[in-house]
């Protein structure tokens, strides 16, 4: 009985957790306009995938240990609403330590014409994680309070 117990208070356990972000940054204004994600593994990929994303590009490079970690950037290019991509894990979802889960954050507008006040933006999250070779990234939107999230895979090229 005992044992049953400690089985299911460590099966939540590791249902509640995610992979550790050690650093992330997420907005609604890159410069990379079209739909993509990228794993920088080393420091001069992740340099190529910085300055393709930085509005100011004399903004400095931010420093991350390679050998220790991984940088996971995520831009879903033009579009609409969305106050950037952040990091989740998922309660329904068992940890595995390979999956990485994503969330992007939207919002409604009101507004006369066919746009009804849309705002348009170029949303991104970029994480540094803990280094292994690949992650499997999924993605979801949230659709209801309370409801779960939806999610698909997302296919990232490893830099």
């Amino acid at each position: 009985m005992l044992c049953a117990v400690a089985f299911l208070i460590a099966m939540h356990t590791a249902a509640a957790q995610a992979v550790p972000v050690k650093e992330s940054w997420s907005g609604d204004d890159s410069r990379v306009t079209e739909r993509s994600c990228f794993q920088a593994t080393t420091e001069a990929s992740w340099n190529e995938v910085w300055q393709r994303h930085a509005k100011d590009i004399q903004q400095p490079v931010p420093t991350v240990d390679f050998n220790a970690y991984i940088i996971l950037a995520v831009f879903d290019g033009r579009t609409t609403n969305s106050r950037g991509i952040f990091a989740m894990q998922p309660e329904e979802q068992p940890y595995d330590g390979n999956t990485f889960y994503i969330m992007h954050s939207g919002y409604q507008t009101v507004g006369s014409g066919e746009r009804g006040g849309a705002v348009d933006v170029t949303p991104y999250g970029i994480f540094v994680l803990p280094r292994q070779s690949k992650y499997k990234v999924m993605e979801g939107t949230p659709n209801l309070v309370g409801a779960p999230i939806p999610s698909h895979e997302r296919e990232c090229v490893v830099k």
